[in-house]
C-alpha cells in the first residue's frame, strides 16, 4: 500500500507534458514485450512442427525398412569369392530329399541355400556354380555329403592362388598379400541351419572342382536288426555284387536320364555294428557297407531287399548272380525295395581335398547328435524293457505231453503251432517281371515321336 501511494504521489507531481511522455514510453515497452512473446511462441511452434516432421520421416524410413525385410541388400560385387567344398551331414527322415523341388521347399538344398543367402555367402544358387556329389532321396540321411560352390571370402585379392573369384572372373595370385583369417564357413552356416542339418567341414578347392565328377568313390551304410537273418549267407550273396555288372534288375529305371546301367562296386560287407554290445540277435544292430564308383536310382535299397530275402532263408545266395545275368533274367522281377530310413550316404572320396574342421562347430554338432541319440536310446530302452518283461510269459507247447515254455525260448514253435507265419513266398525268378530295357526304350522312342508329331501339327495350325 505504501509503495502504491509513493507511485501515485510521483505521478501527481509530473507536468502534463511529462505525463504524456511517460505513457508513450510505457506503450512502447508493452509492444516490444508482446512482439517478443509472439516471436518466441512462433519459434517454439516451428520447432515442434519440424520435430514432428522429422519423427514422421524416421518412422517412415523404419516402416520402409521393415517392408524391405529390415536389411539392406548385400552387394556381392564388392567382395572376393573362392571355390569351396562343404561336407554336409543331415538326418533326412523328415525331408523330401536333398535336391530342390518345384512342388516342395522341404528339402536339404532349400534349407542350405536359405542359410547361405542369409549369411551373405552367396547371391543365389544360380550364380554360385553349385554342384552336389550324390542325390539322396526322400528319407535318406547323410554323414559325408559333399557340395561345391563359390562363397564370399574375407581374404584379400590374390591371397589364395587360383582360388579367388572376383566379380569379373578369376583373380591371379600376388606375392606379399596380407592374409586375414578366413570365414569359419561351418560355424557361420550352422548358426542358421536347422539342427538336423549340419556342415561338419569345409575345404578350399580349385575353380574346376565339381562335387559330382571329381568324386572318386561313394560309400553307403544301411542299418538293420539281425533278428533271425543269417549274416554269413548274406555276406556270401553280397560278394556277387562286387565288380562291374549291369544292375538294371537292382534299380528303378529312368530312361530319360540314364540308359547305361553298368556300375562298379568296389566292396560290400555285412557285419554287426562296431558299437553293438548285445548278444541277443533280436536286438543286434548290423550294417551293410557298400562302396562303389557311382550308383543308380534306388540301387542300394534294391540290393539290400534281395539280401534280406537271402538272410531270412527265402532265397539262396546264388539269386544275386542270377539277377545280374541280364540274358537269363532280362526283365526285373517285381519286388519291394528296402526302407529308405536306415540308408546313409556315409562318405564321398576325393583326391587332394584337405578338410578344415572348426573346434566350436564340432563341439556343437556333437552336442546335438548326443542329444538326438539320447532321446532315441531312451525310447528304445523303454520298449526293450517291455519286451524283456513279456519274454517271461509262460505258454503250453505241444498237443500230447505238453511243456511250458517262455516266449523268449519258444516263440517260433508257438507261432507255428498257432497257424501263424503262413505267408507264401514266391521265388524271385518265378515272379512277374517288368518290361525289358529294350521294350521300355522302344516305348519311350514311340512316345517321343508322337509328341514331336503333335507339336508339329500345333505349329502348322
Amino acid at each position: 500500500a505504501m509503495a502504491a501511494a509513493s507511485v501515485r504521489a510521483q505521478l501527481e507531481a509530473l507536468t502534463h507534458k511529462e505525463l504524456v511522455a511517460r505513457c508513450e514510453s510505457l506503450l512502447r515497452n508493452v509492444g516490444a514485450a508482446s512482439n517478443a512473446t509472439a516471436a518466441a511462441m512462433t519459434s517454439a511452434a516451428a520447432e515442434t512442427e519440424a520435430s514432428q516432421r522429422d519423427g514422421t520421416r524416421k518412422q517412415s524410413k523404419r516402416a520402409r525398412k521393415r517392408q524391405q525385410g529390415g536389411k539392406r541388400s548385400f552387394d556381392m560385387s564388392k567382395h572376393h569369392q573362392r571355390r569351396v567344398a562343404l561336407k554336409v551331414a543331415y538326418l533326412g527322415m523328415t525331408y523330401q530329399g536333398l535336391a530342390v523341388q518345384e512342388n516342395s521347399d522341404n528339402t536339404i538344398e532349400a534349407r542350405l541355400f536359405e542359410a547361405l543367402t542369409r549369411a551373405c555367402l552367396v547371391e543365389s544358387r544360380e550364380t554360385s556354380s553349385y554342384t552336389r556329389c550324390g542325390r539322396t532321396d526322400k528319407g535318406v540321411s547323410a554323414l559325408g555329403q559333399v557340395v561345391a560352390l563359390n562363397l564370399r571370402s574375407s581374404l584379400p585379392e590374390g591371397a589364395c592362388e587360383n582360388q579367388l573369384v572376383s566379380p569379373n572372373g578369376p583373380v591371379a595370385a600376388t606375392k606379399g598379400s596380407k592374409v586375414k583369417e578366413e570365414i569359419d564357413y561351418a560355424h557361420t552356416l550352422n548358426r542358421i541351419l536347422p539342427p538336423d542339418i549340419r556342415v561338419t567341414a569345409w575345404a578350399p578347392v580349385p575353380l574346376h572342382f565339381d562335387a559330382r565328377f571329381s568324386c572318386l568313390y561313394r560309400q553307403y551304410k544301411y542299418y538293420f536288426v539281425q533278428g533271425t537273418m543269417d549274416l554269413e549267407k548274406m555276406q556270401e550273396a553280397a560278394q556277387h555284387f562286387v565288380g562291374e555288372h549291369d544292375f538294371r534288375n537292382f534299380c528303378k529305371m529312368d530312361l530319360t536320364s540314364v540308359t547305361n546301367f553298368r556300375r562298379r562296386i568296389l566292396s560290400f560287407t555285412v557285419e554287426p555294428c562296431p558299437q553293438n554290445s548285445t548278444v541277443d540277435p533280436r536286438f543286434r544292430m548290423c550294417e551293410f557297407t557298400i562302396t562303389g564308383l557311382a550308383f543308380l536310382w534306388h540301387q542300394v535299397r534294391c540290393m539290400v531287399a534281395v539280401l534280406m530275402m537271402v538272410g531270412k532263408g527265402l532265397e539262396q545266395p546264388a539269386v544275386v548272380k542270377q539277377l545280374l545275368d541280364i540274358d537269363g533274367c532280362a526283365g526285373k522281377p517285381h519286388y519291394n525295395m528296402a526302407s529308405e530310413i536306415p540308408l546313409v550316404l556315409y562318405e564321398c572320396g576325393f583326391e587332394g581335398v584337405r578338410w578344415q574342421h572348426s573346434v566350436r562347430s564340432q563341439a556343437r554338432v556333437m552336442e546335438l547328435l548326443q542329444t538326438t541319440w539320447a532321446d532315441h536310446a531312451i525310447r528304445a530302452s523303454v520298449v526293450g524293457g517291455m519286451m524283456a518283461s513279456l519274454d517271461d510269459f509262460p505258454f503250453l507247447l505241444g498237443t500230447g505231453d505238453r511243456q511250458m515254455v517262455s516266449w523268449a525260448t519258444g516263440a517260433p514253435e508257438l507261432q507255428e503251432a498257432a497257424g501263424m507265419n503262413k505267408d507264401r513266398h514266391i521265388p524271385m525268378l518265378e515272379r512277374k517281371r517288368a518290361d525289358t530295357l529294350e521294350t521300355k526304350m522302344q516305348t519311350l522312342k514311340r512316345k517321343r515321336g508322337e509328341e514331336a508329331e503333335a507339336e508339329a501339327e500345333d505349329s502348322r495350325a
